[in-house]
């Protein structure tokens, strides 16, 4: 069964009941550190995470399972939250990124900050050569985010992007299955319940730029990952029910958009916040072959013969296990999606969101 949810994640905080007894009370003020242990690893990468919510969570624990990684620091602007998350992991909290980037000197930065909320911190990365990993979407404005690519790979920085279905073993599985066939079409589906209930910023355009450009992004990124870069889209949009339920909802409720790719393959996205359930899902059509993809599971028909393949692992650990490696050895090959990767995809959802409003094709510019 498919989870209800974007993705697994382990929120358990890896501190047990005696070591929060014994520490010391954490008080956070703008811009200075508080921490619980000073530590020390002499061959430890040495990562900071700048958001402290579910997303970044993940991550945290991921990199906790990752070996000679040291989490030294925490930001986040809600001080609790911040708190919390260097309690569990015996590091500093911070609520002012520019002090933590300064003081702490991390060896490599997570950035999982919603997607109106990137202020400057993969510029001022860069400007330290520091390499980050960022969450998608890398943020709203597509030419901040191309000036920024074209900057980072003047400057070779080693970064990646939260496009985690690249580093699944089931994303992987249905790469692989399509292995020089003729791909001809790809159907691609994500349906869900509106995060939040409608009383966080997910509804509002300026701040989440609506499902595609915010959640919908993982199977963008897959079919430009498998099937090749989109040449042009066509969107229609549908509204009209969740803005009687919510005072601030401003987006889309549903999305049917065509896309044209390159070699001329065609594809559908449909989408809708409507349903109090979830599924993503990407069936892509070769001569006598449709592979499916969905969370943890590849699925391969001829048409006279099915296989399923179900999977376990857990790709954020994939995904940052191998930031990490190419962070200590300099080489950006090992990382699944790249920071101008990840720019391209935004290119896409950025056509679509403005094919919706324009109600036109928009061809996708990629710079």
């Amino acid at each position: 069964m498919i989870p209800r949810r974007r993705f697994p994640l382990n929120l358990t905080c890896r501190t047990s009941a005696s070591d929060t007894a014994l520490s010391p009370p954490l008080v956070s003020l703008p811009g200075q550190a508080t921490s619980c242990y000073n530590q020390s690893a002499d061959m430890a990468i040495r990562v900071c995470l700048i958001g402290c919510g579910a997303i970044s969570a993940g991550h945290r624990n991921a990199l906790a399972s990752v070996s000679d990684v040291e989490l030294t620091a925490f930001c986040d602007i809600n001080p609790q939250a911040a708190q919390d998350a260097a309690r569990c992991h015996n590091a500093r909290a911070y609520t002012d990124w520019r002090a933590m980037l300064t003081e702490e000197s991390p060896d490599a930065c997570w950035i999982c900050v919603p997607p109106y909320a990137h202020e400057g911190m993969e510029e001022a990365c860069l400007e330290k050569g520091i390499p980050f990993f960022v969450e998608k979407p890398v943020r709203l404005d597509l030419d901040s985010a191309v000036n920024l690519a074209r900057r980072v790979a003047q400057k070779g920085l080693v970064t990646a992007a939260g496009y985690v279905i690249r580093s699944s073993d089931a994303g992987r599985a249905v790469r692989q299955a399509l292995a020089g066939a003729d791909i001809a079409s790809v159907r691609a589906v994500y349906d869900s319940r509106l995060p939040g209930s409608g009383k966080t910023w997910h509804g509002i355009r300026r701040l989440s730029g609506g499902q595609v450009t915010e959640q919908a992004t993982h199977l963008v990124d897959l079919m430009r990952w498998i099937v090749g870069e989109v040449r042009e889209v066509f969107c229609y949009p549908y509204s009209g029910v969740n803005a009687k339920r919510f005072p601030s909802y401003d987006v889309e409720d549903a999305s049917a958009t065509c896309l044209l790719f390159e070699h001329n393959a065609v594809g559908t996205l449909s989408c809708s916040w409507l349903w109090n359930g979830w599924r993503m899902t990407a069936q892509f059509f070769a001569p006598e072959l449709s592979v499916t993809y969905e969370w943890g599971r590849c699925t391969v028909d001829t048409g006279g013969e099915q296989t399923v393949r179900s999977f376990s692992d857990n790709p954020t650990i994939a995904q940052d296990s191998a930031f990490i490696e190419a962070v200590r050895t300099g080489d950006p090959s090992l990382v699944a999606c790249t920071y101008q990767d990840a720019v391209r995809t935004l290119s896409v959802t950025t056509a679509i969101a403005e094919s919706a409003a324009s109600g036109t094709p928009v061809r996708v510019t990629y710079v």
